[in-house]
């Protein structure tokens, strides 16, 4: 192989990967929105989803603070 002409291959698929990459996230974006939506799941307009998370620790602002015993908690996660 020439040189040069692995790089050239290289760029031209990893464009293609991005190409098709952006494509399936937005189209995955759009499957959420219309999920959200046909379950009723709005709060001010936008709809979200919930998510739970792992390793993450709530906390409350009254002075004190408070962490999942867990570490786990369920966060809503607009997808507008």
């Amino acid at each position: 192989m020439r040189p040069g002409t692995f790089s050239k291959m290289e760029e031209s698929v990893g464009t293609d990967i991005q190409t098709e990459f952006e494509k399936s996230a937005i189209e995955a974006h759009q499957e959420e929105i219309a999920w959200a939506k046909s379950n009723n799941q709005v709060f001010r307009g936008l709809p979200y989803i919930r998510v739970m998370v792992d390793g993450g620790w709530g906390k409350q602002s009254h002075g004190h603070s408070y962490d999942s015993k867990t570490g786990r908690q369920t966060i809503m996660f607009p997808v507008c």
